[in-house]
């Protein structure tokens, strides 16, 4: 049943109800891949959701709460302008609407809704473009279950203004076409509207391309690009482009609370002047990884050694109905084959030696990863898919309400599917993969031939949506083992142990953590991993931004003892991952402002001293008895008198986690005086357990005047 493009933004009773039929059937599958999320059984946490995402949105609340905007924080860089950052959308208005849910259940929701928002703006765009109802859903499907969709997930800003895109091109649409019924206000209202949400979503870079996607779309309107005779230059005529460029206007102005201080952070950002060009062309998609727009997994499991930036796979049958639509109908789908064929070229970066020229263009040479230029190729791929579809045979307009039914149900059985492939083995779906591609490429290909033989069109459309479903559900269940993998949402909302340390110390202080490592969750959390301050309201000079201010970063690069104690950073955080092999996996434990007195004479402004208190512990230690020499200070003065203090093993110190239970059955060594105890977990199996930090003092008689300090260490290093 098609629609005529001037029912835009009335339709029929019957179209209203098979928009429903389609809400449904893209939802069924969206929950029968995304279970536990969609259910509130656990929280989407990887990457930018946690390091981002999760503390910005924890302080947009906590402001909030006190009746304010983030406007500034100093848990990041010592002091940063958080909401002209804006990544995490304080003004966008799906974040204010979620801020009655717990944060771990709203970022679920808000990843998932605008996925459903991404997947019914491209089916409606397909209904407006006149396909038939089955083929708009079918570009609906590939656009929300795409690779470059799943493999962003964690960016949710990213998906955010993806889920926009569709929505503005129809509205643009309805603005430029001129047939009897259109609104054009209310659509020019409508396309304003999708820009400010797109600019207030927090990704300029998505935006940015989003633009160029509708600009290119608007021109090719203006010259009547679809048209069979585009008659004079001009085609739609330049009113209608005029007003469609007003709209867009209107829309970045409408967006300016935040267009604005987040411009004039970016002039003050190491970006301001452009990129490095190694930087610049840093995440391009190299020509051989254009394999994976046919087979996804071909490279394995793709944690961590694939990067989300590099999966612009739409799915095989998508991939085929493309093709079968730019050999079809040229002329109503030039635009889409050109913008995808040249965002892949682009996507291609320094692979492309034009690529380069576009470190010479303003605003274009602020952002890096050119595979990002993978999201219009993925747009214009689900559109060209859904042309494909409706291309295939005039049998294929199937009528309401039995296309509606068929669809339902193959959603239904689609998602039981997907459900079941939950249970498997991540081994096992990745040898699926082996040779799910030829399999996906054999059963598209025979549909194809199927529908041009004049095989019944509701079979035609209930197969080609149940194997694209079953097809990108397969992808989405390999990156639900680990990109999109889920956690209970009180692992996600648990505050750190060490803020109860932290919280014992009412004075003023920063803090700052070591980045020797990217250490697993857990850690992160612990160490206030940037951004992780944020969510604890902690000070903190550490910071995880794309706009980091220029003479900050010039700072950052010059930090020593001097400057650390003018930011007045008090704690030194290192994130630690227990050693294996301690002569090679024992750098995360390193402190590059307290260099080692181990073996070196370290000069010191002549101070006289007439006691000494020393704070020590050692590890690994279980098999030394007590007396073990551990370590001798050597306190020298300028005249060569020196004083020598002896740390020995269950005198002096000890070892470090004494209170743990396989250490206490095996220890040989006392428990000497205690200086510190902290919170620990360690051990494999891991365990928490007491940390202990051992204190001995020493006197000096009668009092030395000390010039260098040495440590010679006595146990294997």
């Amino acid at each position: 049943m098609a629609v005529s493009p001037r029912h835009l933004f009335s339709w029929p009773r019957s179209a209203r109800r098979y928009g429903w039929v389609g809400g449904v059937a893209l939802l069924l599958l969206l929950v029968g891949l995304y279970w536990e999320a969609a259910t509130l059984e656990g929280a989407f946490h990887f990457g930018d959701i946690f390091r981002l995402h999760y503390p910005a949105q924890q302080a947009l609340r906590r402001a909030l709460s006190q009746g304010a905007l983030p406007l500034w924080t100093g848990s990041a860089f010592g002091g940063y302008p958080l909401l002209a950052e804006g990544q995490f959308g304080p003004l966008y208005p799906p974040n204010w609407l979620l801020l009655p849910f717990p944060l771990a259940a709203a970022i679920n929701l808000f990843a998932l809704g605008h996925l459903l928002w991404a997947g019914g703006g491209m089916a409606l765009l397909g209904r407006r473009l006149g396909l038939a109802p089955w083929a708009s859903l079918l570009g609906g499907l590939a656009y929300m279950l795409s690779g470059f969709m799943t493999a962003h997930l964690n960016h949710l800003n990213m998906v955010a203004v993806a889920a926009w895109l569709p929505w503005l091109v129809l509205c643009l649409r309805g603005l430029m076409g001129r047939g009897r019924g259109e609104r054009p206000v209310k659509a020019g209202l409508g396309a304003a509207l999708c820009v400010a949400m797109m600019a207030l979503a927090g990704h300029p870079q998505m935006l940015l391309l989003s633009l160029l996607v509708a600009l290119a779309d608007v021109a090719w309107q203006a010259v009547g690009g679809e048209r069979a005779d585009p008659g004079q230059w001009g085609g739609m005529g330049w009113r209608p482009a005029a007003l469609a460029l007003a709209a867009l206007a209107l829309g970045l102005s409408l967006a300016g609370a935040q267009l604005l201080p987040s411009a004039e952070l970016a002039g003050l950002s190491e970006r301001a002047g452009g990129l490095d060009p190694e930087f610049f062309g840093s995440f391009s998609l190299h020509p051989a990884y254009l394999a994976l727009l046919a087979s996804p997994f071909l490279l394995g499991d793709p944690y961590p050694g694939l990067s989300v930036e590099l999966l612009g796979y739409v799915g095989l049958l998508p991939l085929l109905l493309a093709l079968w639509a730019l050999a079809q109908r040229r002329r109503r789908v030039a635009l889409w084959g050109v913008m995808a064929l040249l965002s892949l070229l682009l996507a291609l970066g320094r692979w492309n030696p034009l690529y380069i020229l576009l470190l010479r263009l303003p605003v274009f040479n602020w952002f890096r990863v050119p595979a990002r230029f993978l999201y219009p190729f993925t747009f214009a791929m689900a559109i060209l898919a859904a042309h494909g579809a409706d291309a295939l045979s005039p049998a294929g307009r199937a009528r309401w309400p039995r296309e509606g039914v068929a669809l339902l149900l193959a959603s239904l059985v689609a998602a039981l599917a997907i459900r079941g492939g939950a249970a498997l083995p991540l081994e096992a779906l990745l040898g699926m993969w082996r040779f799910l591609p030829l399999a996906l490429l054999v059963a598209g290909g025979g549909l194809i031939l199927a529908a041009r033989r004049g095989h019944g069109a509701l079979w035609v459309a209930g197969a080609c949506w149940w194997l694209l479903a079953v097809d990108l559900g397969a992808v989405g269940l390999v990156f639900a083992r680990s990109y999109n993998a889920t956690i209970p949402l009180e692992a996600l909302a648990a505050e750190p142990r060490s803020l109860a340390f932290l919280a014992q110390d009412p004075g003023l202080y920063r803090i700052m953590t070591h980045e020797a490592i990217t250490p697993v969750m857990p850690v992160m959390r612990e160490s206030f991993y940037p951004n992780l301050a944020l969510a604890h309201d902690v000070e903190s000079i550490n910071g995880y931004y794309p706009l980091t201010p220029a003479r900050w970063a010039h700072l950052w690069e010059r930090l020593d003892p001097r400057l650390l104690n003018m930011l007045n950073v008090k704690y030194f955080m290192i994130p630690q991952v227990l050693p294996v092999d301690e002569a090679s996996e024992f750098y995360d434990l390193e402190n590059p402002f307290s260099p080692s007195l181990v073996g070196a004479r370290v000069p010191v402004s002549e101070l006289s001293v007439a006691s000494v208190v020393v704070e020590s512990y050692v590890s690994h230690s279980v098999d030394w008895p007590d007396g073990t020499p551990a370590a001798t200070i050597i306190l020298e003065g300028e005249g060569g008198e020196a004083a020598r203090l002896e740390l020995r093993i269950g005198m002096e110190t000890a070892e470090w986690a004494y209170g743990r239970s396989d250490v206490q059955e095996n220890v040989r060594h006392s428990r000497p005086a205690i200086g510190r105890v902290f919170a620990a977990r360690s051990g494999f199996p891991p365990e928490d357990h007491p940390g202990y930090v051992y204190r001995a003092e020493y006197v000096l008689t009668p009092a030395l005047p000390v010039t260098t300090v040495e440590m010679v260490a006595h146990l294997p290093q």
